[in-house]
């Protein structure tokens, strides 16, 4: 598989760009629960490996960054991570009003 992604020359856009990577990640896991929640347990007890692995000294995200790479963009995707669930969320919230204003007749069947 090849994954095209393009390199950022402002500094803004880049923080917009990992800001936005973060959003997106946790948004996507948010999505798998909600659509299966059998996978909740498994989930709840693979969260600290998980953790680990995208966190730890020897994780693959941490030992590509050099002593150049700024601290601050590392907190700026991980702030990301916070937003993703609620961007997901709202997201379908926003969906399910545009969904019921355009077919009135099918969101009162299902009340």
């Amino acid at each position: 598989m090849l994954a095209h992604h393009v390199h950022r020359r402002e500094y803004a856009a880049l923080r917009r760009q990992l800001h936005n990577y973060g959003i997106s990640f946790t948004a996507y896991l948010m999505k798998c629960l909600i659509s299966n929640p059998w996978r909740i347990p498994l989930f709840v007890l693979k969260m600290p490996y998980g953790i680990f692995r995208l966190l730890g000294p020897k994780s693959k995200t941490q030992q590509g960054k050099d002593s150049t790479y700024p601290n601050e963009l590392t907190w700026v995707e991980r702030r990301g991570w916070l937003v993703g669930p609620f961007a997901y969320l709202r997201s379908r919230r926003n969906l399910s009003r545009t969904t019921a204003s355009q077919h009135p007749d099918e969101a009162l069947s299902r009340v």
